[in-house]
């Protein structure tokens, strides 16, 4: 069964579910998985800390907040903080061509998010594919824990 994560949300689910997104640009698909009970969640996550923020009332919209939301969730149903590895997708420059700022593009700094987040868990990184300036859509197999990666201007590519 397949189940759709949109922008500022995520899904946990077990084995035999496909957990979707579509549409990545400067987003961050997060994939955690479980392999010892086939079981995991997909956050898409749009900003990299909630402090940039006023409205915190979806924590899923920032990789902080949505990060400790998704572990909470995975170890209510069943889950090891031990067993979760994690493979991460997305963090486009996706207007390489304007000018830069003083800040960093919002996907260098949603990918270094993710990372820190992740390293403040204790969550190994097994697999990315992120940064460049195109756009991805992903499928998560909750029964291998394989994310397939697609997009226009690289094709397919299996994590």
């Amino acid at each position: 069964m397949k189940k759709t994560v949109h922008i500022g949300e995520f899904i946990i689910a077990k084995n035999p579910a496909i957990l979707i997104t579509n549409g990545l640009g400067s987003c961050i698909a997060l994939a955690l998985y479980d392999k010892k009970n086939k079981s995991g969640g997909l956050l898409h996550f749009l900003l990299p800390d909630s402090s940039l923020s006023v409205d915190v009332s979806n924590p899923a919209k920032f990789a902080d907040m949505g990060i400790d939301q998704l572990v909470y969730q995975l170890i209510e149903n069943g889950s090891n903080i031990n067993n979760l590895c994690a493979k991460i997708i997305g963090g486009a420059n996706m207007f390489s061509q304007l000018p830069r700022h003083a800040l960093k593009p919002i996907g260098e700094r949603n990918i270094a998010a993710a990372h820190l987040n992740l390293e403040r868990q204790g969550i190994p990184i097994i697999s990315e594919d992120v940064g460049a300036d195109y756009g991805r859509s992903i499928e998560f197999h909750l029964d291998t824990g394989i994310v397939i990666v697609k997009s226009y201007k690289m094709g397919k590519l299996q994590l």
